[in-house]
């Protein structure tokens, strides 16, 4: 996977240290378009929401209806 840095340079995830996550753990949340409750984190590197099903992973799309997510308990 790759994201670009405020320089629009691509960067491979192998290369950046750290977490591309705010917090490495899936939290409950809401997705408040259709009030469908999931296991979700925030990937920073990306400015993506990811949530899980079972045990696969999805990202959801940067447009309506899901332009706002609602963690539980957001710290």
């Amino acid at each position: 996977m790759t994201t670009t840095s405020s320089k629009e340079e691509f960067l491979k995830y192998s290369e950046i240290t750290g977490s591309p996550f705010l917090n490495d753990a899936f939290k409950q949340a809401k997705a408040t378009c259709c009030n469908e409750i999931a296991p979700m984190r925030y990937d920073i590197y990306a400015d993506e929401i990811e949530y899980k099903k079972g045990d696969v992973v999805y990202r959801l799309l940067k447009q309506k209806p899901y332009t706002r997510i609602e963690f539980a308990n957001p710290n």
